[in-house]
């Protein structure tokens, strides 16, 4: 007797074959997740650096562009005075935008605030001016003519260039700076030994 068609073994799959492809796929998701949680991890890294080059290139304009702040004394006199701008870094944390008044020559009352987007787990892994390591550096644009001056947790630092060099907390092993030089009143991306 022959079986009608609805009754025929359909050819299917076996379990081991279903165990098999679903291995593959549970295997290329994981490869897919894990390359996607770098590719965040580098562009939080990469926005930290290039938010603080914004933050110098900003503060660089408005100095020079004669940013001023004023303030009416208790006679009703007003008084004006200039701004200091630029960036505050500190080790182990993300860059701020700082600003201060010029006053007798230099910058002092900084005020600081925070810039364009969250970094993310991106922060400032290390810190040096003219080559000597330092925790904490506010790099600013003076009045008149937008003099760049360093000032580090002893004081002014007036000679060499400022490195920052940036982490993220889960992408060890890229290495991305921010050298900020006084001769040229610029700051630079720098990845790993060329620069951008």
């Amino acid at each position: 007797m022959k079986k009608p068609p609805s009754m025929m073994a359909a050819p299917g799959f076996t379990l081991l074959e279903l165990l098999l492809v679903i291995t593959i796929i549970g295997v290329l998701s994981a490869t897919l997740v894990l390359d996607f949680a770098g590719v965040k991890q580098r562009q939080e890294l990469a926005l930290i650096a290039d938010q603080s080059v914004a933050m110098m290139q900003q503060a660089r304009g408005e100095v020079g562009g004669g940013k001023v702040r004023r303030e009416t004394a208790e006679d009703g006199t007003v008084e004006t005075i200039f701004l200091c701008e630029g960036a505050y870094f500190e080790k182990g944390k993300a860059p701020l935008f700082v600003r201060g008044d010029y006053v007798g020559g230099a910058c002092e009352n900084f005020e600081t605030e925070s810039y364009g987007m969250p970094s993310g787990g991106a922060f400032a892994s290390a810190i040096a001016v003219a080559e000597l390591p330092v925790s904490k550096l506010w790099v600013l644009y003076s009045p008149p003519d937008g003099e760049l001056v360093f000032y580090t947790e002893n004081g002014e630092a007036t000679t060499g260039d400022a490195v920052v060099h940036f982490e993220h907390k889960n992408e060890l092993d890229m290495d991305l700076s921010v050298i900020i030089s006084p001769v040229t009143n610029l700051a630079t991306l720098s990845l790993g030994t060329d620069e951008e």
